[in-house]
Order: C-alpha cells, then sequence, then structure tokens
C-alpha cells in the first residue's frame, strides 16, 4: 500500500517544482478531503482556479484512504 502525497507534493508533482499552489489550494485540499466544499470560490482571476480539479482527485483519494 503506497501513502499518499501532501496536496503540495501531489501538486508540484503535476505542474513542477517550480510552481507551489497557493495557500487557498491547500487550505481547500485539506478542507475538501475532511468536510463539505464551501459553497462558492470567490477568488481574483489569475489565482489558480482550475486546480480545483487537481483538488477534488487529491481529495477524494484522501477520503479513500482513511
Amino acid at each position: 500500500m503506497t501513502t499518499l502525497p501532501s496536496f503540495d507534493d501531489f501538486f508540484q508533482a503535476l505542474w513542477g517544482p517550480d510552481k507551489p499552489p497557493f495557500p487557498w489550494q491547500t487550505q481547500l485540499a485539506e478542507r475538501a478531503a475532511t468536510a463539505a466544499w464551501p459553497d462558492a470560490i470567490d477568488i481574483p482571476p489569475a489565482d489558480g482556479k482550475p486546480a480545483c480539479l487537481d483538488i477534488a482527485v487529491w481529495a477524494r483519494a484522501a477520503q479513500a484512504e482513511r
């Protein structure tokens, strides 16, 4: 059995070590892995909202690991 990497490690494996996640992405990933998603994600343009798909994949894997 493998252990799930932290969200930060997972994100950087996808996008490279020079592209760490924004703090809000890490916070959302941790929340989504243990609780419900927020009703809305209200952040400015160009702040990485497409990474919500990466967050969803990681969060589901974290839930399955429990």
